[in-house]
């Protein structure tokens, strides 16, 4: 019973394993990848159908996540997440302009505040005549129109080079690589790092709020001795090294100007002036060796 028991709580820690996981990973957008939450109104599952809001994302997942944008369901629950402001809203509704034959169907894009603030989208992504009997057509049109409407409208086709080339770049949304590199990003900010040996690393933020081509150039300098980070302890082991040997020179002075006298009547005093000296000499002669190699180091880190 007890073999039995252990495997069963064996199997249950493994599934929650298991399903955690999954959870964690399909939560997981990817490196570079900006969180575009779906949310389909009502009135479009009610009068199209829930087999085309299901349709319709699932056509879009693909090539939204090839020019930057990571398509997920939306979650009430992330209106109470502060991190998640900046993430996008992509929010489809229908209404009848002038009659019930014709229909306008809206995809809006909004941010995640500007959902909270429940304001209303003045220029809306999409803005496409629906007409019931053609809802094949119009589920094609619409795809095409919406990736192409946010590959023209916020999308960024960065260019990073530098001199010289191959330094390697990190950006804070995970991407990596090296110069020359082409990123293909949603409009924003981002801020990047880059480090090539040799040379100091390099850190900026750049601006990518307009769509289209952004290119920036990367001049890299060379790295100096007195900009390592390494100068600090050898400065400090230095300055230690001096003090240590003032020191020492001061006991050893004193040893020397203790007598005969001095030996046989003060025997204690002799022997502590002189394990004085010597201690503060070794100091002295460890603090200068690790003074020469932490500035040796400066010439490679």
């Amino acid at each position: 019973m007890q073999v039995k028991s252990i495997k069963f709580t064996l199997c249950l820690a493994t599934l929650l394993l298991v399903s955690f996981s999954f959870q964690a990973f399909s939560n997981d957008c990817g490196p570079g990848k900006k969180a575009l939450h779906y949310l389909c109104d009502a009135s479009v599952i009610n009068d199209i159908g829930t087999d085309f809001s299901a349709d319709f994302m699932e056509q879009l997942k693909n090539p939204l996540r090839e020019i930057g944008y990571c398509l997920k369901v939306f979650d009430p629950d992330i209106l109470a997440d502060s991190s998640k402001l900046n993430d996008l809203v992509m929010n489809i509704s229908l209404f009848y302009p002038d009659s019930d034959s014709v229909a306008v169907l809206l995809i809006g894009l909004q941010s995640i505040e500007l959902f909270q603030q429940k304001e209303v989208f003045e220029n809306p992504l999409i803005s496409l005549v629906y007409e019931p009997d053609e809802i094949s057509t119009f589920k094609s049109v619409l795809v095409k129109k919406t990736i192409e409407n946010l590959r023209t409208e916020y999308v960024c086709h960065l260019r990073i080079q530098s001199t010289p080339e191959g330094v390697r770049i990190k950006g804070e949304s995970g991407l990596e690589g090296s110069t020359p590199l082409e990123w293909i990003l949603p409009v924003g900010s981002m801020e990047i790092t880059g480090e090539l040996d040799g040379y100091e690393s390099v850190h900026r933020r750049l601006d990518l709020s307009k769509p289209g081509i952004h290119t920036y150039l990367l001049e890299m300098r060379k790295r100096q001795f007195y900009t390592s980070k390494f100068m600090y302890p050898a400065a400090i082991f230095g300055l230690s090294a001096a003090a240590c040997f003032a020191a020492e020179r001061y006991y050893y002075s004193k040893y020397m100007e203790l007598g005969r006298e001095d030996f046989f009547n003060h025997p204690q005093r002799f022997e502590d002036t002189f394990n004085r000296a010597k201690t503060f000499e070794r100091a002295a002669l460890a603090s200068l060796i690790l003074s020469a190699v932490s500035f040796t180091f400066t010439f490679w880190f």
